[in-house]
């Protein structure tokens, strides 16, 4: 009897031990949790701040440009406009309901930068006509209305209202209301805007721009997409809820996932059932693959899903991930506006981020004409700048077309580089870019 109690007592102890043991391992991984969604919710409130701030300042530059009346100050605030939507562009982007493509919001801010850019050039050279005046008064009602919204967004948010956080979990659900439900409904409910005579990368022509790549295709079914999105990642349809179906330029179906400790989001478009999008809010918490080896893996997973002859052009480091641009490559011809980025966590070397669509908008086989020689666009180059390389490529221009290059990637006495483009068939310096390289990766300015 006092073996069999014995036993039973060190039977106890080590149960308890276990759930002790047990007990901490959960508390600690409760704790980490906690600790890293407050890092996550901190660093989307500063981008909402960041957002609201820009905003505000890009209505404030508004406002002092209907009442300029030198062209040196004129050009001043529409130059500030300018720099004010790069600003709230950028801070949108890093919020995590920027992903639902809050294209009118978005498709604001960049229209009225850009446009406020051409009429910066005008206003210094030597005015701005009355038709452009009242553009610039409509604009400045509307981005009134946006900051007035944003300002009241922060306002619940600090009054405890509204979480950022809380978006993730309560898109599409019938839950009490998140930011993020709130911010989709001011995006719908954006007022019409004027349309702008300019010609730039977010004129009306631009926004009519459909999506040549599957234009053509039939619609498929919200079951037939959620097939589409399963076989895409990879993962049992069963573990995809749906999330939203969007209207505009390009109708998609999005479906959401738990999935590795984070929420998998997929949109699927409405005609063709293409993958257009694929994120993840899984952390990428250390880095333990190489620059090489993320490339391989973005290289392989566009392989494997269709997209060949695509080269890599620029890539960014930021938080154990890289993202990769990829443009398709027709016979040799880097054809810049078919884009595809690749996100890669360097953590477990996974794609944890995909979006396509440059590519879907612009691809298709193009009738290119022979270009000049190299040697005569190569004339075109500063003398002060040494050629590294040389291609051909088709670049975007402002507004809906193209242009066929001549690309020089070159370096000044600095060690600074350049890409300087010239027209391949009337052989003019079209553009000139700065590479900004550091530890990071690579960006063009």
């Amino acid at each position: 009897m006092k073996m069999k109690k014995k036993s039973a007592v060190l039977v106890f102890s080590y149960l308890l031990a276990a759930v002790l043991i047990a007990g901490g391992l959960a508390l600690r991984q409760y704790n980490t949790a906690s600790e890293y969604r407050r890092y996550i919710e901190a660093g989307w409130n500063r981008s909402f701040d960041s957002l609201s701030s820009s905003i505000y300042e890009m209505n404030t530059a508004l406002h002092k440009s209907l009442y300029s009346t030198s062209p040196s100050l004129l050009g001043s605030a529409c130059a500030e406009i300018y720099a004010k939507s790069l600003q709230a562009q950028e801070s949108l982007g890093e919020l995590p309901f920027s992903r639902y493509r809050l294209e009118n919001t978005s498709g604001f801010i960049g229209r009225l930068g850009d446009y406020a850019r051409a009429l910066a050039l005008k206003a210094y050279s030597g005015g701005l006509s009355d038709r452009e005046m009242e553009d610039l008064a409509r604009l400045s009602d509307t981005s009134e209305l946006l900051s007035q919204n944003l300002i009241q967004l922060r306002a619940d948010m600090d009054g405890g209202l509204l979480s950022v956080y809380d978006w993730q979990r309560a898109f599409g659900q019938n839950t009490a209301p998140s930011l993020g439900q709130s911010v989709q409904h001011m995006n719908d409910e954006f007022p019409e805007l004027p349309t702008l005579i300019y010609d730039g990368p977010y004129s009306h022509s631009v926004d009519e721009k459909t999506y040549s790549y599957i234009d053509s295709l039939p619609e498929i079914s919200r079951d037939e997409a959620l097939d589409a999105a399963a076989a895409f990642t990879g993962l049992n349809r069963s573990v995809f809820d749906f999330a939203a179906a969007s209207e505009g330029r390009l109708p998609l179906y999005r479906f959401s996932a738990a999935y590795d400790g984070g929420e998998l989001s997929v949109a699927v478009t409405v005609k063709g059932g293409i993958i257009t999008e694929m994120t993840s809010s899984a952390p990428a918490e250390y880095t333990s693959i190489g620059d090489d080896e993320a490339m391989n893996a973005a290289r392989a997973f566009l392989e494997e899903h269709g997209y060949a002859s695509m080269t890599d052009s620029y890539r960014i480091r930021k938080d154990n991930t890289m993202l990769i641009n990829f443009a398709y490559s027709q016979n040799g011809v880097i054809c810049y506006p078919d884009l595809v980025k690749v996100l890669v966590s360097l953590e477990s070397g996974r794609v944890i981020g995909f979006e396509a669509s440059g590519y879907l908008m612009n691809h298709a086989p193009r009738t290119l004409p022979d270009p000049i020689p190299e040697q005569d666009a190569r004339a075109c180059v500063s003398a002060k700048l040494k050629e590294l390389s040389h291609s051909l490529a088709v670049i975007p221009s402002p507004g809906r077309g193209e242009i066929f290059c001549h690309e020089f990637i070159c370096e000044n006495a600095d060690g600074e580089h350049y890409i300087v483009y010239v027209n391949a068939v009337s052989g003019k310096e079209e553009k000139i870019l700065i590479l900004i390289e550091d530890e990071n990766g690579t960006l063009t300015v």
